[in-house]
């Protein structure tokens, strides 16, 4: 999203119209954040519909161990 961006910001900053600028500039901060947040809440809540979808029928690979949710652990280090 943030490329898609760069020629409306540029135009708006070359005609001087920084408010412009700023307010686009959070909107995308906004819209980035949120997409995040579902990414990680997709990856930590749906690991095996999410490997099945790349072929992971390999039971070493889609063991409960593997699929545990990891981000209390993450956030710790």
């Amino acid at each position: 999203m943030a490329a898609g961006c760069i020629p409306i910001v540029g135009f708006n900053r070359g005609a001087g119209l920084n408010a412009r600028v700023k307010a686009l500039f959070t909107k995308l901060l906004t819209c980035e954040a949120a997409v995040g947040v579902i990414a990680l809440l997709i990856v930590e809540l749906l690991p095996r519909q999410l490997m099945a979808i790349f072929g992971a029928s390999n039971e070493s690979i889609s063991r409960p161990s593997c699929t545990r949710r990891r981000l209390p652990a993450e956030l710790l280090r």
